[in-house]
């Protein structure tokens, strides 16, 4: 009879660490990913944003020092 509880008592141990190590992986890849996708997300509106403003700058300069003079 005690031999059978401690056989009980490892597997719920062993199911316990499982899934306490499936829950932390599970959680490390779902943060790891979530980092990469906001990382590629502002590096995306950078871009944009540097792009558009060196078209308005090459459009200000070509309005301003070479249609005006």
């Amino acid at each position: 009879m005690m031999m059978m509880m401690i056989v009980k008592i490892t597997i719920l141990l062993f199911y316990y660490y499982y899934f306490y190590y499936y829950y932390y992986y599970y959680y490390y890849y779902y943060y790891y990913y979530y980092y990469y996708y906001y990382y590629y997300y502002y590096y995306y509106y950078y871009y944009y944003y540097y792009y558009n403003y060196q078209s308005f700058y090459h459009y200000y300069f070509y309005y301003c020092y070479c249609c005006c003079c």
